[in-house]
């Protein structure tokens, strides 16, 4: 009799996680191809609720083991399932762009360059482990000159955006010849 109610239970939790799997699923716009032959995929948010879900029992024995493994494995078929309804299944990006930057004079800012950042990804800006000076990192010129409006960078220290474009951001420096290295991670090759 308490098997009987443990797979009731298990079947209803796991009939209720999966919808709302679905419908998690079903609210999410990417730009992402769905996965190929074979492949999976699940964003952060999904893959919170199933941990939850595997997470929420005291003990796991081995028929609620085996119905935590199903459950994961319907994941394809819920890639292949939202593909068919024209939702986007994210992905994590295929590339990674690098560059750096050296800032030549003392109070002359200079823009990053022109570098899109794919949704949901951190720019990283990383100070040299040579510099001697301070890298100030601000969002316009004017403010890359005013100590009071830039982020401070020391050698070897790093600081992550989440902006849209690396271009939207400006460097100075204390002492001349100062640099950072800034690195993303890219959806295509060019952007």
């Amino acid at each position: 009799m308490a098997d009987e109610t443990a797979k009731a239970g298990l079947a209803a939790a796991g009939g209720g996680a999966l919808g709302a799997a679905l419908a998690l699923i079903a609210t999410r716009k990417a730009a992402a191809a769905p996965p190929g032959e074979g492949e999976f995929s699940l964003d952060e948010a999904a893959m919170n609720l199933l941990l939850s879900i595997a997470q929420s029992g005291e003990a796991i024995d081995d028929s609620t083991f085996k119905a935590l493994t199903e459950l994961a494995g319907l994941s394809d078929s819920i890639d292949r399932l939202a593909a068919a309804f024209g939702i986007n299944v994210l992905q994590n990006p295929a590339e990674i762009a690098c560059f750096r930057i050296l800032v030549g004079t003392i109070n002359v800012p200079i823009q990053l360059p022109d570098r899109s950042i794919p949704y949901g990804m951190f720019l990283v800006i990383k100070a040299l482990p040579v510099n001697r000076g301070v890298i100030w990192v601000a969002n316009s010129r004017p403010e890359a000159i005013n100590v009071n409006s830039v982020y401070q960078l020391i050698a070897n220290e790093f600081v992550e955006y989440r902006i849209r474009n690396s271009k939207q951001l400006w460097l100075n420096t204390t002492r001349a010849g100062e640099g950072v290295v800034c690195t993303v991670e890219q959806t295509g090759r060019g952007t």
